[in-house]
C-alpha cells in the first residue's frame, strides 16, 4: 500500500510540473492527489489543442477470478468502488463466474473424476455437472450479449462487439476500427456534445443547425469548407415526429423534432449530402439513427438512412446497435400498437 502511495506521489509531482505550465488550479491538483493516493481511481492526463487538459478515467487492476472484496483489498479501495467499476465497464460478472465454473468442471473431468465426485467438490448437483459436460452445452449461450466478459477481453484485447449499452463504447470501437487518426474530424449535428463527454478528443470542426454554445458553428458555415478534405464525419439527427397539436410538448422541445416524415427525410438528405461533399474518397460517415412511430404508424428511419446512403454512393462498412435499459423517447406515449424501441443504430458508411 505504501509503495502504491509512493508511486502515485512521484506521478503526482511529475504532473504538477507539467500542469503548472498551463496554470491549472491547486484545487484540481489536490483532488488528483487525494484520489490517487487512496488508489480509488486512476487518472490520465491528455493535452490537446482543443482542450488544454483533459482528465479521464482509465481502469483499476480488476481480476475477474477474485471476489469483490479481494479486488477492493488489492486496489486499496472500497467494495462500492469495485462495484461501480464493474457497472461502468459493463462487466458480465455472472457470466465470468459461469466461465470459471465450466473451466474447473472440464479440468476435473480430464483428471478422471466422475460426475458425482465433481459435484461433491464443486458443491453442485450431479444434474448440473452433467449439463456442463454435455455435448450440447455451449458456454456462449449462457453469457449476457449486452455485457462484456473479462475472460473474453483477456483472450483477445481487440474484441469489439456490434452490440453495446453505452454509445461512447460504440464510438470508441468505430474509431479503433475505421479511423487511423484515432479521432473524428467533423460533427454536423454537435448539439451539446454529449457524444464526446467520455472521449479524450472532440471533433475539430463542430456544427449544428441550432448551435448551443459559442464553440459550435452554424451548419451553414460547413458549406464553406473545401470539398473532399475530411476523413470522417458524424451525423446524429433527431428522430421524433411531433404530434399535430399546435404547441410542442416538453419532450419535443428537449429532443427537437420534425413536423412530418418528409421533413425528417429532407433533413437526412441535406445533411448526408453535405457529408458526402466534405468527405474524401474512402472517408467514413458515422450516422446514429433510430426508428420511431407517429400515431399508430411505424417509421423505419434506418431504412431511409440506408436508401439515402445508397443514392449518395456510400457503402455500408458496419452496423452497431446501442441497447438502452429504458425505452427510447418517442412523441406519443399513449400508443401501444407495437413494441417500444429500446435500441438505436450506428451506421458506418464509406464514401466510394
Amino acid at each position: 500500500m505504501y509503495l502504491c502511495f509512493l508511486i502515485n506521489m512521484i506521478r503526482f509531482l511529475s504532473i504538477c510540473c507539467i500542469l503548472s505550465h498551463f496554470g491549472v488550479s491547486v484545487i484540481i491538483l489536490f483532488a488528483y492527489l487525494t484520489l490517487v493516493s487512496r488508489n480509488i481511481i486512476r487518472f490520465g492526463i491528455v493535452f490537446d489543442s482543443d482542450i488544454i487538459v483533459s482528465i479521464y478515467v482509465t481502469a483499476m487492476n480488476y481480476d475477474p477470478k477474485k471476489s469483490i472484496k479481494e479486488n477492493a483489498e488489492e486496489n486499496h479501495c472500497s467494495q462500492a468502488n469495485v462495484r461501480k467499476y464493474i457497472q461502468t465497464h459493463n462487466i458480465d460478472r455472472r457470466g465470468d463466474k459461469q466461465i470459471q465454473r465450466w473451466k474447473r468442471i472440464m479440468k476435473l473431468r480430464k483428471l478422471g473424476m466422475s460426475f458425482r465426485e465433481i459435484a461433491l467438490k464443486e458443491g453442485l448437483s450431479v444434474t448440473t455437472v452433467s449439463r456442463y459436460l454435455s455435448d450440447d452445452f455451449n458456454i456462449k449461450h449462457h453469457l449476457d450479449i449486452t455485457k462484456i466478459s473479462e475472460f473474453q477481453r483477456g483472450v483477445n484485447s481487440d474484441h469489439i462487439r456490434s452490440v453495446e449499452n453505452q454509445q461512447y463504447r460504440i464510438l470508441l470501437s468505430i474509431i479503433k476500427l475505421y479511423l487511423p487518426s484515432k479521432r473524428i474530424d467533423c460533427d454536423l449535428t454537435y448539439s451539446k456534445g454529449n457524444f464526446y463527454k467520455h472521449l479524450i478528443y472532440r471533433p475539430e470542426r463542430r456544427y449544428d443547425k441550432y448551435p448551443k454554445s459559442d464553440d459550435v458553428d452554424p451548419l451553414e458555415k460547413a458549406y464553406e469548407l473545401e470539398p473532399e478534405r475530411l476523413d470522417s464525419v458524424v451525423i446524429d439527427l433527431p428522430f421524433i415526429i411531433r404530434r399535430s397539436s399546435s404547441k410542442p410538448s416538453i419532450m419535443d422541445q428537449r429532443y427537437e423534432s420534425f413536423r412530418d416524415v418528409k421533413e425528417l427525410e429532407d433533413a437526412y438528405k441535406e445533411t448526408m449530402s453535405l457529408a458526402e461533399r466534405l468527405l474524401k474518397r474512402g472517408g467514413i460517415l458515422i450516422v446514429k439513427t433510430q426508428d420511431t412511430s407517429h400515431g399508430k404508424k411505424q417509421i423505419w428511419v434506418h431504412q431511409i438512412v440506408e436508401r439515402l446512403a445508397e443514392q449518395l454512393h456510400f457503402s455500408i462498412e458496419d452496423i452497431f446497435i446501442n441497447i438502452s435499459s429504458h425505452p427510447m423517447a418517442q412523441a406519443n406515449f399513449s400508443v401501444v400498437g407495437h413494441a417500444r424501441k429500446y435500441h438505436s443504430y450506428f451506421y458506418v458508411f464509406r464514401k466510394n
